[in-house]
């Protein structure tokens, strides 16, 4: 879940995929953002799914 700018996209991305590689697993598929809510001030809630697979 991403919840702030839309700008700070990356950073959640990193993060995720930091947490798939620590954590013995491997993307496997694409990936999708769902859009939760958005503010006109630009905060934004955003549930961001990766498709993966266990390296075990």
């Amino acid at each position: 879940m991403h919840q702030g700018r839309f700008d700070d996209f990356t950073e959640a991305h990193t993060a995720i995929l930091s947490w798939i590689e620590d954590n013995n697993y491997e993307v496997s598929g694409p990936y999708r953002e769902i859009y939760i809510a958005h503010d006109p001030s630009g905060e934004s809630t955003t549930e961001v799914q990766f498709e993966v697979k266990s390296l075990k």
